[in-house]
């Protein structure tokens, strides 16, 4: 199911991304009964995008961080995953959103640099 954050209205169509309403960005929503998860492993893929190389020691924060390869840029990032639990409603994913944007405006050489963000289907 898909809700947008700033109506709440539900879809459940999976060809569309905005809200038809307000222009919003809709968020995947997972409960329980959802998708499995993708296990995190190497070689695990993570949004058609990533592969999982390895994973590295826990830096603080949220989530875990895994060195992983960027297909389309061929190239090896840093991938940090949050758990589901911590943006699993409409409200925490616009809040998340709104978290990235404000770290992608910053720029400063004793900071990691931002190249992508977004939700999987699978939470």
């Amino acid at each position: 199911m898909f809700v947008c954050p700033q109506c709440a209205r539900a879809f459940t169509e999976a060809d569309i991304d905005r809200c038809p309403d307000d222009g919003s960005l809709l968020y995947a929503v997972g409960g329980e009964d959802s998708s499995p998860s993708v296990a995190l492993v190497p070689g695990a893929e993570v949004a058609g995008k990533y592969e999982l190389v390895h994973e590295l020691p826990r830096r603080g924060g949220a989530g875990r961080t895994w060195i992983a390869y960027q297909k389309a840029l061929e190239r090896h990032v840093e991938l940090r995953l949050l758990p589901q639990s911590l943006v699993r409603g409409p409200t925490e994913q616009a809040r998340f959103q709104r978290e990235v944007q404000a770290w992608a405006k910053l720029h400063d050489d004793h900071l990691a640099r931002l190249f992508d963000s977004g939700f999987t289907l699978e939470g």
